[in-house]
Protein backbone atom coordinates (compact mmCIF):
# COMPACT_ATOMS: atom_id res chain seq x y z
CA UNK A 1 0.00 0.00 0.00
CA UNK A 2 1.63 3.59 -1.00
CA UNK A 3 0.63 6.25 1.32
CA UNK A 4 1.10 10.02 0.99
CA UNK A 5 3.15 11.50 3.37
CA UNK A 6 1.75 13.77 6.54
CA UNK A 7 1.73 16.77 3.73
CA UNK A 8 -0.94 16.01 1.26
CA UNK A 9 0.08 18.53 -1.41
CA UNK A 10 -0.19 17.26 -4.97
CA UNK A 11 4.33 16.86 -4.60
CA UNK A 12 4.17 15.51 -1.52
CA UNK A 13 6.77 11.97 -1.80
CA UNK A 14 5.06 8.68 -1.06
CA UNK A 15 6.10 6.38 1.45
CA UNK A 16 5.94 2.81 1.10
CA UNK A 17 4.22 1.26 4.17
CA UNK A 18 4.42 -2.52 2.56
CA UNK A 19 6.59 -4.53 4.94
CA UNK A 20 6.52 -8.90 4.82
CA UNK A 21 4.94 -11.02 6.94
CA UNK A 22 8.21 -11.87 8.91
CA UNK A 23 8.88 -7.78 9.47
CA UNK A 24 5.62 -7.73 10.52
CA UNK A 25 5.52 -10.31 12.80
CA UNK A 26 8.41 -8.56 14.54
CA UNK A 27 5.92 -6.44 16.59
CA UNK A 28 4.56 -8.88 18.26
CA UNK A 29 5.75 -9.55 22.06
CA UNK A 30 5.86 -12.55 24.18
CA UNK A 31 2.58 -12.08 26.18
CA UNK A 32 0.45 -10.06 23.59
CA UNK A 33 -3.19 -10.77 22.51
CA UNK A 34 -3.16 -11.53 19.14
CA UNK A 35 -7.21 -11.32 17.19
CA UNK A 36 -7.67 -13.73 13.64
CA UNK A 37 -10.31 -13.35 11.94
CA UNK A 38 -11.61 -13.69 8.69
CA UNK A 39 -14.61 -16.24 7.84
CA UNK A 40 -14.87 -19.58 6.81
CA UNK A 41 -11.34 -19.33 5.69
CA UNK A 42 -12.04 -16.27 3.79
CA UNK A 43 -10.25 -12.70 4.66
CA UNK A 44 -7.42 -14.78 6.79
CA UNK A 45 -4.13 -13.44 7.05
CA UNK A 46 -2.87 -16.88 6.70
CA UNK A 47 1.08 -15.43 5.85
CA UNK A 48 1.25 -13.50 8.80
CA UNK A 49 0.15 -16.66 10.82
CA UNK A 50 2.79 -19.17 9.20
CA UNK A 51 5.42 -16.17 9.96
CA UNK A 52 4.66 -15.81 13.12
CA UNK A 53 4.53 -19.78 14.07
CA UNK A 54 8.26 -19.72 11.84
CA UNK A 55 9.90 -17.24 14.30
CA UNK A 56 8.39 -19.31 16.72
CA UNK A 57 9.87 -22.37 16.08
CA UNK A 58 13.41 -20.66 15.10
CA UNK A 59 13.45 -18.50 18.23
CA UNK A 60 10.86 -19.84 21.27
CA UNK A 61 9.18 -16.42 20.41
CA UNK A 62 6.62 -14.97 20.90
CA UNK A 63 5.19 -17.29 23.49
CA UNK A 64 2.19 -17.12 26.05
CA UNK A 65 0.09 -15.67 23.63
CA UNK A 66 -3.73 -15.23 24.03
CA UNK A 67 -5.21 -15.82 21.08
CA UNK A 68 -8.81 -14.72 20.33
CA UNK A 69 -11.21 -14.96 17.67
CA UNK A 70 -14.92 -15.26 16.71
CA UNK A 71 -14.50 -18.57 15.02
CA UNK A 72 -11.24 -20.33 14.83
CA UNK A 73 -9.76 -20.28 11.33
CA UNK A 74 -8.65 -24.05 10.54
CA UNK A 75 -9.77 -27.01 7.43
CA UNK A 76 -9.77 -29.72 10.32
CA UNK A 77 -6.40 -30.43 8.56
CA UNK A 78 -3.53 -28.34 9.61
CA UNK A 79 -4.13 -24.78 8.54
CA UNK A 80 -5.31 -21.91 10.33
CA UNK A 81 -5.02 -21.57 13.74
CA UNK A 82 -3.18 -25.01 13.95
CA UNK A 83 0.33 -23.40 12.96
CA UNK A 84 -0.10 -21.40 16.70
CA UNK A 85 -0.49 -24.78 18.85
CA UNK A 86 2.76 -25.27 19.68
CA UNK A 87 3.94 -25.91 22.82
CA UNK A 88 4.68 -22.48 24.56
CA UNK A 89 2.97 -20.04 22.01
CA UNK A 90 -0.22 -19.74 23.42
CA UNK A 91 -1.10 -19.59 26.80
CA UNK A 92 -5.21 -18.90 26.18
CA UNK A 93 -8.00 -18.64 23.81
CA UNK A 94 -10.83 -17.05 23.40
CA UNK A 95 -13.61 -17.41 20.88
CA UNK A 96 -16.84 -18.41 20.05
CA UNK A 97 -16.46 -21.39 17.71
CA UNK A 98 -13.58 -23.63 17.57
CA UNK A 99 -15.24 -26.23 15.11
CA UNK A 100 -12.38 -25.63 12.38
CA UNK A 101 -9.49 -26.26 14.33
CA UNK A 102 -8.71 -29.77 16.37
CA UNK A 103 -5.44 -29.01 17.13
CA UNK A 104 -6.43 -25.69 19.35
CA UNK A 105 -9.68 -28.09 20.70
CA UNK A 106 -6.39 -30.96 22.15
CA UNK A 107 -4.84 -28.04 23.64
CA UNK A 108 -7.70 -26.91 25.48
CA UNK A 109 -9.71 -30.48 25.96
CA UNK A 110 -6.21 -31.67 27.55
CA UNK A 111 -5.77 -28.55 29.79
CA UNK A 112 -2.40 -27.19 28.22
CA UNK A 113 -4.20 -23.27 27.71
CA UNK A 114 -6.78 -21.49 29.66
CA UNK A 115 -9.64 -21.69 26.59
CA UNK A 116 -13.08 -19.90 26.91
CA UNK A 117 -15.70 -20.03 24.89
CA UNK A 118 -19.09 -17.43 24.63
CA UNK A 119 -21.27 -16.80 22.25
CA UNK A 120 -19.70 -16.05 18.83
CA UNK A 121 -21.87 -12.97 17.90
CA UNK A 122 -21.26 -11.47 21.77
CA UNK A 123 -17.11 -11.97 20.26
CA UNK A 124 -17.91 -10.52 17.38
CA UNK A 125 -19.24 -7.46 19.02
CA UNK A 126 -16.44 -7.21 22.01
CA UNK A 127 -13.76 -7.28 18.81
CA UNK A 128 -15.85 -4.45 17.47
CA UNK A 129 -16.14 -2.24 20.36
CA UNK A 130 -12.50 -2.90 20.78
CA UNK A 131 -11.98 -1.56 17.48
CA UNK A 132 -13.94 1.80 18.36
CA UNK A 133 -12.41 1.64 21.93
CA UNK A 134 -14.85 1.40 23.84
CA UNK A 135 -14.76 0.08 27.40
CA UNK A 136 -16.38 -3.43 26.65
CA UNK A 137 -20.07 -5.59 25.91
CA UNK A 138 -22.43 -5.74 28.58
CA UNK A 139 -25.31 -8.77 27.13
CA UNK A 140 -28.09 -10.90 28.31
CA UNK A 141 -26.58 -14.10 25.69
CA UNK A 142 -25.78 -16.81 27.14
CA UNK A 143 -28.22 -16.24 30.46
CA UNK A 144 -29.58 -19.47 31.69
CA UNK A 145 -27.37 -21.53 29.31
CA UNK A 146 -23.83 -23.09 30.13
CA UNK A 147 -22.39 -19.85 28.93
CA UNK A 148 -23.77 -18.73 32.28
CA UNK A 149 -21.84 -18.41 35.67
CA UNK A 150 -25.16 -18.54 37.71
CA UNK A 151 -25.97 -21.43 35.67
CA UNK A 152 -22.95 -23.56 36.30
CA UNK A 153 -23.52 -22.97 40.15
CA UNK A 154 -26.67 -23.93 40.04
CA UNK A 155 -25.14 -27.26 38.51
CA UNK A 156 -22.61 -27.32 41.20
CA UNK A 157 -20.05 -26.00 39.01
CA UNK A 158 -16.92 -24.43 39.48
CA UNK A 159 -17.32 -20.52 38.77
CA UNK A 160 -14.15 -19.35 37.06
CA UNK A 161 -15.89 -15.97 35.22
CA UNK A 162 -13.02 -13.21 34.37
CA UNK A 163 -15.49 -10.65 32.36
CA UNK A 164 -15.35 -9.63 29.32
CA UNK A 165 -13.63 -6.27 29.14
CA UNK A 166 -11.57 -5.57 25.89
CA UNK A 167 -7.78 -5.67 25.78
CA UNK A 168 -6.38 -2.64 24.36
CA UNK A 169 -3.16 -3.31 22.70
CA UNK A 170 -0.29 -0.58 22.93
Amino acid sequence: MLLPDDNLTSDAPIRDKVVTAADAVQLVRDGDVVVIEGFAGQCYAEELVLALEDRFLQTGHPGELSLVFAVARGDRAGRGVSHLCHDGMLRRSLGGHYGLAPELQRLAVEGRIEAYNFPQGVVAHLLRDTGANKPGVLTKVGLGTFADPAQRRREGQREDHRGSRPRHGD
